[in-house]
């Protein structure tokens, strides 16, 4: 039902976008066979109507990619919008480029509270995928979310982990940012976070113990 539902908004969407109100969308081979490279956004959603499941989200995350590299951001935002509730049915990949996706065109908006939805989904997926650089990059995203958000006790972990990829100049402002992150953490918040931590030899779990004996000093 839900993959209709977004079929039905996407038709109406892409008329609108198109002016193609009386030229049928094309067949579902055709849409396979087209170059999709030379199509314009709109035009790869107009034939994703016509594919099936799952090429049709992947046809509409392109497209939804595309118009956030022209600066088409609406319509990059509502194109997402319409594959969120396809989320936990596509591949981990394509989770992730919807995600990073969704982050950044919230972020562009000023919205980091929209932008959390799709912080803690990717806090959710393999953070090591991509060259170090495109790790790193991904990880002061969800870092800049969780601060904006005040969600400190993830902004902390996330630059945790962001310092064990940065090079020795970059680690002592690290180092302060997740001391400053951990500081303003609740000491319950960080007792059931110490007792969740499964790694207690992880650095992450010896940070939560140093702010947590500072709070009990």
């Amino acid at each position: 039902m839900k993959k209709e539902i977004v079929a039905g908004t996407l038709c109406l969407f892409t008329l609108w976008l198109s002016g193609c109100g009386s030229t049928p969308p094309k067949p579902a081979t055709e849409a396979r066979a087209a170059d999709a490279t030379q199509l314009s956004p709109a035009q790869l959603l107009q034939q994703a109507m016509a594919a099936p499941s799952p090429m049709r989200e992947r046809m509409m995350l392109d497209a939804a990619e595309r118009y956030a590299e022209t600066g088409e951001t609406e319509q990059a935002r509502f194109v997402i919008q319409q594959l969120t509730p396809m989320l936990s049915f596509m591949t981990t990949a394509e989770q992730s480029r919807l995600a990073q996706l969704g982050l950044q065109i919230e972020l562009q908006r000023g919205q980091p509270e929209d932008a959390l939805f799709w912080a803690d989904h990717l806090s959710q997926l393999p953070l090591n995928q991509g060259s170090l650089g495109e790790q790193s990059a991904l990880l002061r995203k969800l870092a800049e979310v969780y601060t904006l958000t005040d969600q400190h006790l993830a902004a902390a972990r996330i630059l945790s982990r962001l310092a064990g990829l940065e090079d020795l100049d970059s680690l002592a402002p690290l180092a302060q940012r997740i001391w400053q992150q951990l500081n303003a953490v609740p000491a319950a918040s960080l007792e059931q976070a110490l007792a969740e931590e499964a790694d207690t030899t992880s650095e992450w779990y010896g940070w939560l113990e140093l702010a947590m004996g500072q709070k009990q000093a």
